[in-house]
């Protein structure tokens, strides 16, 4: 193949960042100094030269890829990295791998190479010829994008075996990449262009950019939601397949966002200009700079998961991280509410909190079973079935995970089902003498398994019906005999009381037992009534 020349854009984004490596010292905006503690680790992973372009199949296998031509390679998490073979002499400037076997790596000339195993061998592979480099790839099983300069697009469904041209809507470059599945895809590039695909490229798309900076990198969640990166710091997204793209954060940076990744809809990344790691916890609406062991510019990112992550630097450095990028060592700190005792089904609600300069909290999570297995949510329902099957007392554990990885201590929680409502007996008469303390007795029962205690009302009404006295007693043991005791100041007569009883799950009173409270006066010294 003939070496296609440099054009502008291609020296402004690839060969401006291996310049960088000599470059004067680096200046961070206000808000982006590195913290003293890291959640990344650097190793070198080349000698004097750059990497451009980082992929990650997984926690233990990631590449990297350089303009030399240069290909590192990991199998063990980032501890240690290995050069492979590129299979060509052309400058490489993307990489994207399938799996852990399958990737490609694109560059200069529209040049393809390719693995089916892991690394280990990598051979060309035959592409429309367009003349012009590639800059980014973007892969899904078989599938497999790339793009460059002057809207050049190439894609393969056959793993390689042969590459068709696709048209883009524009001739802009375009220097990044990303496919959710096989059919939706964006690309962007010069001059904030954003371009889309719902066929797998068979058709591209302009969509709408919310700015003119060029934008260097693009990821995708699914097939609503994307981000994208690029100069001053800019990332915008959108949430609805691209209909609609906003800003979502526009740092004064003295420098660029190179690259973004998204490990989920919530967890992503973006690297840039001076060592700056950017990283969100809420889908992108919010972005916290995190601690950086270098200052050399970073140029690509790559997140298999929410915890693991790898990044390239312009001085052959990579970082690694098993933490989500956090400095954070405190374990979050999680809580519950609604327990206690439900006459219906019980919906147990999960909090947490993180300590100040926290990571975030990231799960929270229920265990039924006594933590032999884990669930995530926000709550969970115990439920209360008509056929009292779960009546009685459920345990469970809860606990917090934030986004360093970090896990909470498992605490415990009851919650209490009672389908039946408590009865009240009131088979003893009541006898009092007036301005002295009489004793109303009663029982309370409930069947088993039921709650432990209930809230008595009493109530006390003349011949008349009226009520002449009322108490609530709380806290009153069921299955158990008891006595209200009180100073009788009722006037002499016949008087009805009524027991009735709420358990502390809230069922209603199953009844209100009732019986005769007679009231006389004192009777007179014996002395007094001989004078009568």
């Amino acid at each position: 193949m003939k070496r296609a020349p440099f054009t502008a854009a291609v020296l402004v984004v690839v060969a401006t960042l291996a310049m960088l490596a000599v470059a004067a010292p680096c200046v961070v905006a206000a808000g982006h100094e590195p913290a003293p503690r890291a959640g990344w680790t650097a190793r070198q992973a080349i000698s004097g030269a750059p990497l451009l372009a980082m992929a990650a199949s997984d926690p233990r296998h990631a590449w990297a890829v350089g303009p030399e031509p240069s290909i590192v390679a990991t199998s063990d998490g980032g501890a240690t990295w290995s050069a492979q073979v590129p299979g060509t002499t052309e400058h490489l400037y993307g990489v994207a791998f399938a799996d852990a076997t399958h990737g490609w790596a694109v560059g200069g000339d529209e040049a393809v190479v390719a693995t089916s195993d892991g690394g280990l061998d990598w051979a060309p592979q035959t592409t429309p010829a367009l003349d012009t480099p590639l800059i980014a790839a973007a892969a899904r099983g078989d599938d497999c994008w790339a793009v460059g300069i002057g809207g050049a697009i190439i894609a393969t469904t056959d793993a390689g075996t042969t590459w068709d041209s696709q048209v883009a809507p524009s001739t802009n470059d375009l220097y990044g990449v990303a496919f959710a599945d096989a059919d939706h895809g964006w690309a962007v590039g010069d001059g904030g262009e954003i371009i889309a695909t719902t066929d797998g490229g068979a058709h591209w798309s302009a969509q709408r950019s919310p700015t003119s900076h060029y934008l260097n990198g693009v990821a995708c969640e699914g097939k609503n939601r994307a981000w994208a990166v690029g100069a001053h710091g800019v990332v915008v997204a959108t949430a609805d397949g691209g209909a609609h793209w906003v800003v979502r954060h526009a740092a004064s940076l003295h420098g660029d966002l190179y690259t973004v990744a998204f490990a989920d809809a919530r967890h992503g990344w973006s690297v840039g200009d001076c060592g700056l790691v950017l990283a969100t916890t809420d889908g992108g609406l919010t972005w916290r700079a995190q601690p950086c062991p270098v200052s050399q510019t970073l140029t690509s990112v790559a997140f298999p998961d929410a915890l693991h992550g790898f990044i390239a630097g312009t001085e052959g450095a990579v970082l690694t991280t098993a933490r989500g990028g956090w400095s954070d060592t405190r374990p979050p700190v999680a809580s519950a509410s609604g327990a206690g005792w439900h006459a219906t089904a019980a919906r147990v609600i999960l909090s947490a909190r993180d300590g100040a300069g926290g990571s975030g909290v990231a799960a929270r999570q229920y265990s039924l079973d006594h933590g032999a297995t884990w669930k995530t949510a926000t709550s969970f329902v115990v439920a209360a079935p008509r056929d009292h099957s779960s009546d009685g007392v459920h345990t469970f554990l809860y606990r917090a995970i934030d986004n360093a990885g970090n896990v909470g201590a498992a605490r415990h929680g009851r919650v209490g089902i009672d389908t039946r409502g408590a009865k009240a007996v009131a088979k003893w008469r009541g006898s009092a003498v007036r301005f002295a303390r009489v004793a109303l007795r009663y029982y309370v029962a409930d069947r088993r398994p039921g709650s432990a205690t209930a809230t008595v009302t009493i109530r006390i009404r003349d011949t008349h019906h009226v009520l002449v006295k009322k108490a609530v007693l709380r806290g009153v043991r069921v299955d158990a005999a008891h006595a209200y005791v009180f100073t009788c100041l009722l006037r002499v007569g016949t008087y009805r009381f009524a027991v009735s009883a709420v358990d502390a799950a809230g069922n209603r009173p199953g009844n209100e037992a009732g019986n005769v409270l007679t009231v006389r006066n004192r009777p007179l010294p014996r002395a007094a009534r001989l004078l009568r």
